[in-house]
C-alpha cells in the first residue's frame, strides 16, 4: 500500500508528539493518587482477586474507583514490572492512541492542514501531559470516548455488512472501557451518539446494538458493588466552572476558540447548505464540550481531562471558520485573546495572576485595568478598515497555527526534561479533581 506525504507528514508529527510523554517518564516518585490505584492493584495481584473489586471499593470519595485503572496496573505490574515507568507505561500509551484518534475525529472536522494541529495540540496540553504521566483512571477515560466518536463516525461512513458489525463491536468496546475507567466518561460515550441515532435510520440499529453491547459489561460491575448513584453526588457551583476554565485555558490556550464555535457553526449553516453527514461528528463534539462545562460545576467530580479533546476540536473548527474574510473582526478579538492567553500561559506569574482573577481573589481596581486594557487592543481591530484587518488577521492566523503549537510543544519538553516531577504544578493550578484527593 502506498502512503502519501500527507499520511507521511501525520504519522511523522503524532509518533514524534507521542514520544514527548516518554522523556524522563520514570524519575519522580509515585504520588498519592496514583499510590492509591497501584495499592488496590497489588492485592488483585496478591489475591487474585480481578473480578471482585468489591473488598476493595468504599462509598467514601475517591476510594470508589472504577477498576478499569486498576485492572491495567495490575496486568502491568504482574507481567511487566513494578517500576515507575512500568506502571506507567499504560497512561503514555493511551496517549499515544488517543492522538490517532483525535487527528482521525478532527479530518472528518475540519481540512487536513488545520486537523493536523489537532494531535500536536492535545500533545502540548500541559494538563494532559501531566495526566498522560501518571497512573490514572483520566486517559484512558478520555482515550475510550475517542474510540466511541471514531467508531460511530466510521460507522455511518461503511456500507459493508463486515464494517458495520466490526464497528458497532467497537462502539461497544468504547463504551465499556469509557464506563469503567470513569462513569463521566461512559455517560458521554454514550450521549455523542445522539446526532447519528436522529440522523439516519439506516444505521439506527447498528448504533443501538454498539450501546446495548456496551452496557453489559459497566452494568455487571457497577452492580457487584452495589454501586449507587448517591456517590456521585456534588454540590454545584458556578465559580468551579470558572476555575476549571482558567485551569483549561493556561493548560491550552488555544481552547479559548471553542467558546465561539458554536455561534460561528450556527452562522455558517444558516448562511451555507450542509449535507446532515458531514456535520454528524461537528454535533456530536459539540454536544461532549457543552455536556462537560456543565458538569466541571461539579467540583468533587472533576471532568477537566475529559473536556480537553472536545475543546481542542472546537478550537479547530473556529480557527478554520474565522479565516473568512467576512470573519475578520471576530477574527481579530479571539487571535488577540488567544494571543494574550498563551503568553500568560508561558509565563507562572502571569498564570497566577489569571488563576486569580477567575477566582476572584484579585482587587477590584487590577481587574478593571486589565479589562481597559483588553477593551482598547479590541477597539484598535474593530476601527480598522475590514480590508487591511483581514490582511493582518491573515497573517497572525498563519503565526497562530504555526508559532503558539511550537511554543506549547517547547514548553512541554522542557518541562518534561528540567523537572523531576510534575505533581506539584498540577497541585497549584487548582484542579478540584486532584484537591480532593489531596484533601482526603
Amino acid at each position: 500500500m502506498t502512503i502519501s506525504t500527507k499520511q507521511h507528514n501525520a504519522i511523522a508529527l503524532i509518533i514524534f508528539c507521542a514520544l514527548l510523554v516518554f522523556i524522563r517518564l520514570n524519575s519522580a516518585l509515585f504520588n498519592e493518587a496514583e499510590s492509591l490505584i497501584i495499592f488496590k492493584a497489588n492485592l488483585l495481584v496478591q489475591f487474585n482477586g480481578w473480578l471482585d473489586l468489591a473488598p476493595y471499593s468504599t462509598f467514601e470519595s475517591i476510594y470508589t474507583l472504577p477498576p478499569m485503572s486498576i485492572w491495567l496496573t495490575a496486568v502491568m505490574s504482574k507481567y511487566v514490572g513494578d517500576l515507575p515507568l512500568h506502571l506507567r507505561l499504560v497512561s503514555a500509551l493511551f496517549s499515544a492512541m488517543s492522538l490517532v484518534l483525535i487527528y482521525q475525529i478532527a479530518r472528518r472536522i475540519v481540512g487536513y492542514q488545520v486537523a493536523l494541529l489537532a494531535p500536536a495540540l492535545l500533545a502540548s496540553t500541559l494538563l494532559w501531559n501531566d495526566f498522560a504521566r501518571q497512573v490514572s483512571p483520566e486517559i484512558p477515560a478520555a482515550m475510550f470516548s475517542l474510540v466511541g466518536l471514531w467508531s460511530l463516525c466510521m460507522l455511518h461512513e461503511r456500507d459493508d455488512l463486515t464494517s458495520k458489525i466490526g464497528f458497532a463491536a467497537l462502539y461497544g468496546i468504547g463504551i465499556s472501557g469509557a464506563f469503567l475507567s470513569s462513569f463521566a466518561a461512559g455517560g458521554i460515550t454514550v450521549l455523542i451518539s445522539l446526532p447519528f441515532l436522529l440522523s439516519s435510520s439506516r444505521t439506527f440499529l447498528w448504533t443501538f446494538s454498539g450501546i446495548l453491547l456496551g452496557l453489559i459489561a459497566p452494568i455487571a460491575w457497577y452492580s457487584h458493588v452495589l454501586f449507587t448513584f448517591s456517590t456521585l453526588y456534588s454540590p454545584f457551583s458556578v465559580l468551579a466552572i470558572w476555575s476549571s476554565a482558567a485551569t483549561l485555558l493556561l493548560s491550552q490556550p488555544f481552547v479559548i476558540l471553542a467558546v465561539s464555535a458554536p455561534f460561528l457553526i450556527y452562522q455558517l449553516r444558516k448562511s451555507t447548505t450542509n449535507t446532515k453527514i458531514s456535520s454528524l461528528p461537528e454535533n456530536a463534539v459539540l454536544l461532549w464540550f457543552i455536556c462537560l462545562v456543565i458538569s466541571t460545576g461539579f467540583t468533587k467530580y472533576s471532568t477537566i481531562l475529559l473536556l480537553t479533546p472536545a475543546a481542542i476540536l472546537l478550537s479547530l473548527r473556529s480557527f478554520e471558520l474565522i479565516s473568512s474574510p467576512h470573519k475578520a473582526r471576530i477574527a481579530w478579538i479571539l487571535l488577540m485573546e488567544l494571543i494574550v492567553t498563551t503568553i500568560c500561559s508561558l509565563k507562572t506569574s502571569f498564570a497566577d495572576f489569571v488563576l486569580q482573577i477567575f477566582n476572584g481573589q484579585e482587587n477590584i481596581l487590577t481587574i478593571i485595568i486589565c479589562s481597559a486594557i483588553t477593551v482598547l487592543i479590541v477597539s484598535l481591530g474593530l476601527m480598522t478598515p475590514r480590508v487591511r484587518l483581514y490582511i493582518l488577521t491573515s497573517k497572525l492566523l498563519r503565526f497562530s497555527g504555526i508559532v503558539i503549537p511550537v511554543l506549547l510543544i517547547l514548553r512541554i519538553v522542557v518541562s518534561n526534561i528540567s523537572r523531576e516531577t510534575k505533581f506539584d504544578e498540577i497541585e497549584a493550578m487548582n484542579i478540584p479533581a486532584i484537591q480532593d484527593q489531596l484533601s482526603e
